[in-house]
């Protein structure tokens, strides 16, 4: 698919296939996603992005995977929060879909396998002058996220407990 573009808001036709990924693999592969979870007022389809080769469009996106099209399953915020998790995405198309779904699935095995020598988990901290964020990333998937804000006027007081804070995550996953 040489001349395979990002586009926004794109109209893929109708269900063309299904490939297996996670949010953040796919945003690794293509950027952010588009929240329809507004236009489209149904709530079943809620994170899609859309494609443009030559007079064909696609799009990748997720169908009845929310509490938008039904109670019993997760929140919106909750569904885009577990970005490791994977799901079946639906694509659509306006013409056959199987050498766009065959270019996907060779983009998603050369992300798996670039990731595949990764430590299995490992922690990152960003600190700024009033926040710590702590990340346990699972490969390149973010496992969990914890923040400590400070509310005290004593920085030095935020950064000990920041500190202190780090050397026990270090310990827990040693």
């Amino acid at each position: 698919m040489k001349n395979l573009k990002r586009i926004q808001n794109g109209r893929g036709g109708s269900r063309v296939g299904s490939v297996k990924a996670s949010i953040a693999e796919l945003v690794e592969l293509f950027g952010p996603f588009e929240d329809v979870a507004k236009k489209k007022l149904d709530g079943k389809v809620t994170t899609q992005w859309s494609f443009q080769n030559g007079n064909n469009t696609f799009s990748i996106y997720d169908y009845k995977e929310t509490s938008l099209d039904s109670e019993t399953l997760p929140s919106l915020e909750k569904f885009r929060a577990n970005n490791s998790r994977q799901i079946t995405w639906s694509v659509g198309g306006n013409t056959n879909g199987d050498d766009f779904i065959e270019h996907i699935e060779n983009k998603l095995a050369e992300l798996r396998k670039k990731h595949q020598d990764k430590p299995k988990r490992e922690l990152k901290f960003i600190h700024t002058e009033d926040e710590l964020t702590i990340r346990v990333m699972e490969g390149y998937c973010c496992a969990f996220e914890a923040r400590l804000a400070m509310h005290a006027a004593d920085p030095a007081e935020f950064k000990r407990l920041a500190v202190a804070v780090e050397e026990q995550a270090r310990e827990i996953l040693k």
